[in-house]
């Protein structure tokens, strides 16, 4: 499917995006893993972030460079994301909810979860409900009477997957989280999309997430079929968007250029995450111009 430029014109001017709101629809993301510690790299993503002040709204990168941009992104008034069992999915729950405290320590407030899709690919959605509930639970806030407000499963998945996490005196750690969980639709038929989804949204509404901070995301951007990457589409996003809402949609993988990502916003996308996010949004204008 092929968004025409009128169309996303119209859109453009409906939502009043000029290019400052269009930044704001960005993770800028750099995963590749044979990026070392403080390596250049690194360097440059932030100096880029600096460059451009506060436009994007997340810098994504994996767990072990989370400290570094920390301390950065603190002068600006964007959060630091990281992915979780990235880009596989396949450790466990403890794994996962344990990368996710490590993280949270060192600084992250946006946390993109690769689901189990060999579990998914099994139907085996009992495991993914678990798994679902208890990577958010390792994020939200957790004070003294948490466990008084859990019905009987969210307290078995506490109990089995974060028992031996403790409980905060203060809600500062997980001040405005957010949870997005990456389901690989190029791997999933519409069925098991719609599934997962289910889940989400009714994890999301059993433990009062906001709206604005869980997410269906479509892709790692890393999984090939026959030589190649297998990212988002249209009718994806727009099948996700349906099934999700009211919480949101980010759209990651094989969007190379402007129109491409204006066509993920047009479809429902909340959220865009891609290594050359700056390039993008500085074709905003020529793009109006043109069009």
């Amino acid at each position: 499917m092929e968004i025409s430029n009128d169309l996303l014109i119209g859109m453009i001017k409906d939502k009043n995006i000029d290019k400052a709101a269009f930044a704001k629809y960005f993770d800028n993301t750099l995963l590749d893993n044979a990026v070392p510690l403080f390596s250049k790299k690194i360097k440059t993503l932030m100096e880029e972030s600096a460059r451009y002040g506060k436009e994007v709204k997340t810098v994504c990168v994996y767990p072990q460079h989370i400290p570094q941009i920390t301390k950065f992104l603190a002068y600006f008034d964007i959060k630091p994301c990281t992915v979780i069992d990235f880009p596989y999915g396949l450790s466990t729950i403890v794994y996962k909810v344990n990368e996710t405290i490590t993280s949270e320590i060192k600084g992250a407030k946006e946390f993109d979860y690769v689901l189990n899709i060999e579990k998914i690919l099994e139907n085996d959605f009992g495991y993914i409900e678990k798994e679902i509930t208890a990577c958010i639970m390792a994020v939200m806030p957790r004070p003294e009477n948490f466990l008084d407000n859990l019905n009987l499963k969210q307290f078995a998945i506490f109990s089995k997957y974060l028992g031996h996490l403790r409980f905060d005196e203060t809600d500062e750690l997980h001040e405005n989280f957010t949870a997005k969980f990456i389901i690989e639709t190029g791997r999933l038929n519409n069925a098991q999309k719609k599934m997962v989804c289910g889940y989400i949204k009714e994890a999301g509404f059993s433990l009062g997430v906001g709206y604005d901070n869980l997410f269906v995301k479509t892709s790692t951007g890393k999984y090939k079929e026959n030589g190649e990457i297998k990212g988002a589409t249209i009718e994806d996003v727009m099948l996700l968007k349906e099934c999700i809402q009211p919480y949101k949609v980010k759209a990651a993988g094989e969007i190379n250029d402007i129109k491409s990502a204006l066509s993920m916003i047009y479809a429902g996308a909340d959220r865009i995450g891609l290594s050359n996010s700056y390039k993008i949004i500085n074709d905003f204008d020529r793009f109006m111009k043109k069009y």
